[in-house]
């Protein structure tokens, strides 16, 4: 996925997802999965 990236400031633990030029077949609903499985970030809706 060339245009998906996470930025932020990993030592403090802050991560965003960016996606770059954003597309109709981006819309979609997303969640961090990269973390404890006990702990989820709460989903995030991006509407195109």
């Amino acid at each position: 996925y060339p245009r998906y990236s996470v930025v932020g400031d990993h030592l403090s633990g802050e991560h965003h997802l960016k996606i770059q030029r954003a597309e109709l077949q981006d819309d979609a609903v997303y969640e961090c999965q990269a973390i404890q499985a006990a702990i989820r970030s709460r989903p995030a809706r991006l509407t195109v």
